[in-house]
């Protein structure tokens, strides 16, 4: 492997403690400087100015799915959804393993696979994939195995991991930050290795992986890091390394939710920028650790059989809260921080970043709304009504 790559965390967060040696003017929203090939990008407050900001609608655009009416617009674990560039939607049905095609306005047009080991069927798929030119890519086996459909829902072929032996090593691992799978140069990120590490003798653990790139001819493999995974008995604690991708140039950014650090890797040259914005960490407070507390009970009295390791009266709180759980590059180039929430509600704004690593603001999204893809005008994502029923959601974006 690839032994530049080994250092990359380390060295990113190395190069935080030094912070930012560029113009530090108080009126400045962000400063840059740059320390070994490394461009440091300082963000102080956001850039947008009031009547300036990005807005989403409160109502979607498109909505699908229904709790009672025909097969085609019930929808059972949906696992990726994308939009074409015609307009259509791509989902990934994973209760019946199907993927399914609707028109702009959300009208069922087709369905392609279904249950099966057969040419252009689907088993065990774990995400949705779109390549330039629309072709789509669902991904299976702990993204092992990959089953490539064109825009109009053909068949085209499929795809195994050549070595199955490194089939598990590199799939899934338990605690594996999430991931996407496939970069847009071909090539996929996986988790490989997994070390335990318990702080001060405490029962608080948290999971640790080496994230890898290879293809899957396995001709070569970058190691870009070690990533953390989340912490487990630690309400706001962080929920571990986030990552997201982007092609043209091919990016990877890394994302240390507990200290608001950014590494952005571009394909072939490693880290090239480090994004910072530590006034996104906020201090927990007593009203919230109370609601944490407030929480595990409920939860252990709808369980009653259940058994939390540790139990309530062991547990701790970290002292801050994480920047966000999730990130998400758009097609503009920005990259989206998904505000951090506690697991009794849902994520209902993220941190906008530009192409130059700068805040540029905060923008609202409807409440239990999971954002899946971001384009020029539109975000595209899960949501869940008042029944529990899932529906794919397609709102319009005010840039």
């Amino acid at each position: 492997m690839n032994s530049s790559r080994n250092t990359v965390l380390s060295a990113l967060f190395s190069l935080a403690l030094l912070g930012c040696s560029g113009d530090t003017d108080a009126g400045l929203s962000y400063t840059r400087s740059d320390s070994a090939g490394v461009t440091l990008v300082m963000s102080h407050g956001p850039e947008w100015k009031d009547g300036t900001e990005w807005t989403i609608t409160s109502e979607p655009l498109v909505q699908i799915g229904v709790v009672d009416g025909p097969r085609e617009y019930r929808l059972d674990r949906v696992l990726g959804v994308t939009r074409l560039a015609d307009g259509r939607i791509a989902v990934l049905n994973g209760g019946d393993q199907e993927l399914r095609f609707y028109d702009r306005n959300g009208a069922f047009l087709q369905s392609v696979g279904g249950e099966g080991g057969g040419p252009g069927e689907l088993r065990r798929s774990t995400g949705l994939h779109r390549t330039p030119g629309d072709t789509l890519v669902v991904a299976s086996h702990a993204d092992t195995e990959r089953s490539y459909f064109s825009p109009t829902g053909e068949f085209l072929k499929r795809e195994s991991f050549p070595y199955a032996s490194l089939a598990t090593l590199l799939g899934q691992v338990f605690g594996c930050p999430r991931r996407p799978g496939l970069l847009p140069d071909g090539s996929y990120l996986a988790c490989a290795g997994i070390v335990d590490q318990s702080r001060d003798g405490s029962q608080d653990l948290q999971v640790s992986h080496y994230l890898v790139r290879v293809p899957f001819s396995l001709d070569w493999a970058d190691t870009l890091g070690v990533l953390q995974g989340p912490e487990f008995g630690v309400n706001y604690g962080s929920p571990g390394t986030q990552i997201a991708s982007r092609r043209d140039p091919l990016q990877v950014f890394l994302g240390d939710p507990a200290t608001f650090t950014i590494a952005v890797l571009e394909g072939g040259r490693g880290l090239v920028q480090s994004i910072r914005y530590p006034q996104g960490i906020s201090s927990v407070t007593e009203d919230q650790r109370q609601e944490y507390v407030a929480y595990l009970e409920e939860w252990q009295a709808d369980r009653p059989n259940a058994v939390l390791s540790p139990p309530i009266e062991d547990r701790t709180t970290a002292d801050v809260k994480p920047g966000f759980q999730g990130l998400i590059a758009d097609e503009s180039g920005s990259l989206w921080a998904i505000r951090f929430s506690p697991p009794w509600d849902s994520p209902q704004a993220a941190l906008i970043f530009g192409p130059e690593g700068q805040l540029l603001g905060e923008v609202a999204f409807p409440p239990g709304l999971e954002i899946l893809e971001v384009g020029k005008d539109y975000v595209l994502g899960i949501s869940r009504d008042e029944f529990d029923v899932e529906q794919v959601a397609m709102y319009q974006l005010n840039r």
